[in-house]
């Protein structure tokens, strides 16, 4: 289960979580989240999926939360509000104004291939994920029988909402450059 701590390096105390079921052995969920998957910002929406078909399900994460002036960062203004005493935090008036800065704006999203081992690595920008938009939510779903696309519905910061289609392509007799994949063989999976 992946589950975001809407994480930013250098405010945030802890990353991101994928947390696993060890309640049979240990009793516990345990946090196994280290590098890319730890590290994948604000992290909105995320999806679980085997997109290079090879058995582990990989992740795909939508990030950002409001892009507005990219040289004007709201974290710090944050970090001060969420580190005061008591429920500071949980009211918005005891917020500093956003004066159009960003607040995890402007972050691409990820897409986590898992070696099968638990380890992922970031492949966004190999596969042409460079998108960065706020994401809010993502689903997976191979829509045409030839491979997984990524449909991934988001809002931006003026509260409009358009939906986008990513083609993933899946590895079988195709390279990730190669879209759309090409079937080799004698048998192919469209009918």
């Amino acid at each position: 289960m992946f589950v975001t701590n809407i994480y930013k390096a250098g405010y945030s105390p802890q990353g991101n979580n994928l947390r696993v079921n060890k309640l049979a052995s240990d009793g516990r969920f345990a946090n196994m989240a280290e590098g890319d998957v730890a590290d994948c910002g604000w992290a909105w929406g995320s999806q679980f999926a085997d997109l290079n078909n090879d058995g582990a399900l990989d992740l795909f994460v939508v990030n950002g939360f409001v892009s507005a002036d990219p040289k004007a960062d709201y974290w710090y203004d944050m970090a001060r509000v969420a580190s005061g005493v008591g429920d500071v935090i949980a009211d918005a008036k005891n917020w500093a104004p956003m004066e159009g800065r960003s607040f995890s704006g402007y972050e691409r999203s990820r897409v986590l291939l898992n070696d099968g081992q638990g380890a992922f690595t970031d492949v966004a920008e190999a596969v042409g994920v460079t998108d960065l938009l706020d994401g809010r939510a993502v689903a997976v779903a191979d829509l045409f029988h030839r491979g997984a696309s990524t449909s991934s519905s988001r809002t931006s910061a003026t509260g409009s909402s358009f939906t986008t289609v990513i083609p993933i392509p899946r590895m079988i007799g195709c390279s990730w450059s190669s879209w759309p994949p090409r079937a080799t063989g004698a048998r192919s999976a469209r009918r």
